[in-house]
């Protein structure tokens, strides 16, 4: 997994599949370590292959604990069995999902100039 900052944000970009285990446990400590901290986060899933239930439920998590410390995460790059998922699961209304980085900063920097 590899991430950079834009602007305030932290962008997370995991890589491969993305079942239980060592590229989950990463991904789930990394997002609730910047939840914790109310850190605004963007996860470009375009490098994600495969997405389980339990990293669903994980960036749900990290999306709850985020907004209740004042920040935030945010989805881009998802494919479109990624985005079937997320739809099916009624996550794409919990977890904004966008189809760029770009349009994934602006939602979150316009989320902080309101606040």
């Amino acid at each position: 997994m590899t991430s950079h900052a834009v602007d305030e944000l932290v962008v997370l970009q995991p890589s491969g599949n993305f079942i239980e285990g060592a590229t989950c446990d990463e991904l789930e400590h990394e997002l609730s370590l910047l939840a914790r901290q109310g850190r605004r986060v963007i996860v470009d899933l375009s490098r994600a292959r495969v997405l389980t239930a339990h990293c669903l439920g994980l960036l749900a998590r990290a999306q709850q604990l985020a907004s209740a410390n004042g920040g935030g995460v945010a989805l881009c790059g998802a494919d479109g069995p990624q985005r079937w998922l997320l739809d099916v699961t009624h996550l794409a209304g919990a977890l904004p999902l966008f189809g760029s980085e770009g349009e994934a900063v602006a939602h979150l920097n316009a989320g902080r100039a309101v606040a």
